[in-house]
């Protein structure tokens, strides 16, 4: 017998990660499919529903259903043509792990028609499961549909009309089978249309139909070989008379090759054979290094693949010298150009000391935009180098550059380091804490000082989490709290709640000291400021490390008049011995899902409840919420935080008084 409420429950629990696993799945099938050069016409995802999960367990008789159903996660991939099918179930067999694998139409009978369909039972390969956004879906499997665009508009018909074929009388059968037929029929001509314009001899104009990139002179002169079929030998002849005469350059080529090979894959290759090689990499050398790695990428997505791009990449020496002296500097691009050849032979040459050449003529910001670039792939691999690349980094000497940079440049750069390999905190830190009054004086815009440094603050110690200070944010704040931040603090628009916070977080000794170094009158006009919600958290956060501070603020008539307008700076008057009759609050009741900061203030509306004044509100509330999860909540969210004990206090007193009550 199936116990509904246990499987809902236990299906609420795993959902999310099928969730996850679904939407992962569709941003690497959009990946992959890109980097092959395949063009479809969709990728979805789906969790299956808790009704068809249920119908499904019933009808196949289930006795581990979460281990049986293997489809609570689908993916559907819908190309063009039936001949891709072929092509993406290659690539999902070599990119992930295939436990079954059914195709629909090898299936069915020889005198019958209709849905054809690639089905794929898989799991992700535990190599991808070191990626962050893959991290949790260990085991979780996913059913796989591909099916052609024609199929899948079948597949939506028959489902639209709703019919089971052995209910169908023999007429309407008849009918089905002449459509379903016709489906496939047409699938078939599409493919033999495509395959027939492909072996056409088209004209340079059909080669070009992406032509914006080939600017007027490409144009122009390409003109005159419009009425003829060209073959790649004349193609090339043709294009290397025109780099000679000034009339093409390497984007023209980049172009040419890309759409060549979407229309005629095979003449790439013997297009780039009759290329004079060593002229094109002499190019490089006027070529910005950007539109030279779109070269590389280009031949390396087409048929001819990666032994086409080690011919035309510039030897080491070269690339290296273009930016040592001060060409091209941008050390993204030539990044980006070394890592179009997957086998990263021209990285593995940058040594050290080549390494700290390029940072003499770099900046930062150069070196976050490669980093962050790493950051926000998708792909593994290009994360893995933007890890490698920070290693190397913050081993070498990045005084010089430290010096003059911001810390806007310096945030950016300490967070991209943290997040590629948080291993690096010590080294990062030492390049960072020398130079840290200079990298803030630097900073041009004064208003962001106050964020960035909660920034950098907040990077090192999310490493440790509420369970450990970490000993480099320790040291950070130290120094920050020595420095005079005074005008800063005036001028900042945003960041000195969090900067209270992390403060707090790392050491309260320090922050109740910091606190007291500036002006009571500075921090009122701050607070007078601010919004309702900054104003409550600022008095908030130092009263929990410095009663007699926040209350100092609250006896101040203007600010009591602020709090006194929002259900959260009344929580505040009442802790500061403000008394408060009559007090209508009611606090959420999504209390079971909220994160900290909610979690915080809708346990200070309970403080207020706790009034004699509020105690049948309190009764009222009590009977709308779970106090058993409140607790488990305030257990699980708050492990070490300085409130924990305070918030137990809270609830017990909330709990009594409703009791008491009743």
């Amino acid at each position: 017998m199936i116990d509904e409420d246990i499987l809902f429950s236990e299906y609420n629990k795993i959902i999310p990660r099928y969730i996850d696993l679904g939407r992962s799945l569709q941003q690497a099938f959009q990946t992959l499919l890109y980097s092959a050069n395949l063009d479809v016409h969709l990728i979805d995802s789906r969790p299956k529903s808790f009704e068809s999960f249920i119908d499904k367990i019933k009808r196949k008789g289930y006795k581990d259903p979460f281990q049986e159903t293997e489809d609570i996660c689908g993916v559907r991939i819908v190309c063009f043509y039936q001949s891709d099918m072929e092509k993406i179930s290659q690539l999902i067999h070599s990119e992930f792990d295939v436990k079954e694998y059914s195709n629909k139409a090898v299936s069915s009978e020889l005198d019958k028609f209709g849905y054809r369909s690639d089905h794929f039972i898989l799991t992700i390969k535990k190599d991808w499961l070191k990626a962050p956004n893959y991290r949790g879906l260990d085991g979780l499997k996913a059913e796989v549909q591909v099916r052609t665009i024609l199929m899948h508009a079948w597949a939506n018909l028959s489902h639209e009309l709703a019919f089971k074929k052995e209910d169908l009388p023999d007429e309407y059968m008849r009918i089905l089978y002449r459509l379903s037929a016709l489906f496939e029929m047409a699938d078939d001509q599409f493919d033999h249309l495509r395959n027939g314009l492909k072996g056409n001899k088209l004209t340079p104009q059909r080669y070009l139909n992406k032509s914006s990139a080939w600017g007027l002179k490409g144009k122009e002169a390409i003109q005159r070989l419009i009425s003829r079929p060209v073959q790649p030998r004349i193609l090339a002849n043709e294009f290397m008379v025109g780099l000679d005469q000034g009339k093409y350059n390497i984007s023209d080529l980049t172009d040419l090759i890309y759409n060549l090979s979407r229309v005629k894959t095979d003449d790439v290759c013997e297009l780039i054979e009759y290329l004079n090689i060593s002229i094109i990499k002499a190019e490089f050398s006027k070529t910005n290094l950007s539109v030279y790695a779109n070269l590389l990428a280009v031949v390396k997505h087409s048929k001819c693949g990666i032994n086409y791009v080690d011919g035309l990449t510039p030897d080491f020496e070269i690339i290296f010298s273009r930016v040592c002296n001060g060409t091209g500097s941008d050390l993204r691009n030539i990044m980006e150009a070394l890592f179009m050849n997957d086998k990263m032979q021209l990285w593995r040459e940058l040594t050290d000391e080549n390494l700290q050449e390029i940072i003499n003529v770099s900046t930062l910001n150069q070196l976050n935009n490669l980093l962050t670039d790493a950051l926000k792939s998708k792909n593994k691999t290009s994360k893995q180098l933007g890890s490698d690349i920070a290693t190397k980094l913050v081993n070498l000497d990045l005084s010089e550059l430290m010096k003059k940079s911001n810390l806007s440049e310096v945030s950016m750069f300490n967070n991209a380091a943290l997040t590629l390999k948080p291993q690096l905190e010590k080294e990062i830190f030492e390049q960072i804490f020398p130079y840290l009054e200079d990298i803030i004086e630097s900073e041009p815009d004064e208003t962001k000082i106050i964020s960035k440094i909660s920034l950098i603050l907040r990077d090192f110690q999310k490493l440790r989490g509420f369970s450990e200070i970490s000993h480099f944010a320790y040291r950070l704040l130290q120094k920050i709290t020595q420095l005079d931040l005074l005008p800063y603090i005036q001028s900042s628009k945003e960041g000195l709640v969090h900067l209270i916070y992390w403060a707090i977080m790392i050491d309260k000794n320090i922050s109740r000291k910091w606190f007291y170094k500036i002006d009571k009158h500075i921090w009122i006009d701050k607070i007078l400021d601010s919004s309702e919600d900054e104003a409550f958290w600022i008095i908030w956060n130092i009263w929990q490390v410095e009663q007699t501070l926040a209350c100092s603020f609250i006896n101040e008539d203007s600010i009591r008049d602020k709090m006194a307008t929002t259900p959260y700076g009344v929580c505040v008057l009442i802790f500061c011995g403000i008394s408060i009759e009559n007090t209508c609050i009611i606090p959420s009741q999504s209390t079971y899902n909220i994160n900290e900061s909610d979690l915080t203030k809708f346990i200070l509306q309970l403080k207020v409840l706790c009034l004699p004044s509020n105690q049948d509100m309190a009764i009222n509330v009590r009977s709308k919420i779970d106090l058993v999860k409140i607790n488990e909540k305030i257990q699980k969210s708050l492990i070490l935080h300085p409130t924990k004990e305070l918030f137990m206090k809270i609830l017990d007193d909330f709990e009594k008084i409703t009791n008491y009550g009743q």
